[in-house]
């Protein structure tokens, strides 16, 4: 009988997926959602625009990428994700929207399943910790 090693075993478990999902997810809705205002401030307009989704809509992007990161490595990814909620809910707080308090109450809720995506994450790296320390 051949022996799985701890991290392939714990790499096909439904909490992996459900952490590769919700993070995926989250960071894909926030990253297609971002691209029409970066594309209209780039667009010639015979009006002035703000052009601050410029540099800030880059900001969003980033549970995209520390979702594609946590893929693979759990660790990096879960650790990179709960710092994006943080940078993005300190962006928030220092420069507040102009929108109104509407805007954080959708903000909110979002940067707290992005923080629980990359606790999920860390969870599925505590649990391969473990399940290789039992192999070992």
């Amino acid at each position: 009988m051949v022996k799985e090693s701890s991290r392939e075993s714990a790499h096909g478990k439904a909490l992996c997926w459900t952490a590769r999902i919700v993070s995926l997810c989250v960071g894909g809705w926030l990253a297609l959602s971002v691209i029409p205002p970066v594309v209209e401030t780039l667009l010639p307009h015979d009006y002035t625009i703000e052009n601050q989704y410029s540099v800030y809509g880059l900001l969003w992007f980033a549970p995209l990428l520390s979702a594609a990161i946590s893929w693979r490595w759990h660790l990096i990814g879960g650790l990179l994700m709960i710092l994006t909620a943080i940078g993005v809910g300190a962006n928030m707080a220092l420069n507040p929207p102009t929108s109104g308090p509407e805007y954080l109450a959708v903000e909110v809720p979002i940067g707290v399943v992005v923080i629980a995506a990359g606790i999920l994450h860390l969870v599925v790296w505590w649990k391969e910790r473990q399940s290789k320390r039992a192999t070992s």
